[in-house]
C-alpha cells in the first residue's frame, strides 16, 4: 500500500467495511475485497482522518494512535521472547530474538 498506487474504487462517507490487517503506518487491508485504504494522512503536522473504527467495536491495537514521525516504540512483553524473521511469515528464517523488556522501533 502506498499513496501513489492505482485507485481501485472509492468508499462513500459513512460506508462500513471489514478490515483484515492494519499496518504500523495506518493502512487498512480490506477483508472482503481487494485493496487498501489509508486510515489517515499526515501532512505538514496535521492529521486528516479517512476511516475510524465503527461505534461499539472494541479494538486493542499495538499502536492505538498515530505517531507523528511515523515511528513508534514497542516493548517486548511476550515470554520467553519474540523471534525476528527475515520476512513477514512464520515460516521465514529467524534472524534473532528480542527478549522481554527490550524496545523495538
Amino acid at each position: 500500500p502506498h499513496p501513489q498506487a492505482k485507485l481501485k474504487t472509492k468508499k462513500s462517507r459513512g460506508a462500513q467495511f471489514r478490515v483484515s490487517e492494519v499496518t504500523m503506518n495506518g493502512w487498512l487491508r480490506l477483508a472482503q475485497e481487494e485493496g487498501w485504504i489509508p486510515q489517515y494522512e499526515s501532512t505538514r503536522g496535521t492529521v486528516e482522518e479517512y476511516a475510524r473504527y465503527a461505534d461499539g467495536v472494541d479494538m486493542e491495537l499495538a499502536v492505538p494512535r498515530h505517531q507523528v514521525q511515523g515511528i513508534c516504540c514497542l516493548e517486548v512483553v511476550f515470554h520467553p521472547g519474540v523471534p525476528v524473521r527475515a520476512a513477514p511469515a512464520r515460516e521465514a528464517p529467524t534472524l534473532s530474538t528480542r527478549r522481554p523488556g527490550e524496545y523495538v522501533f
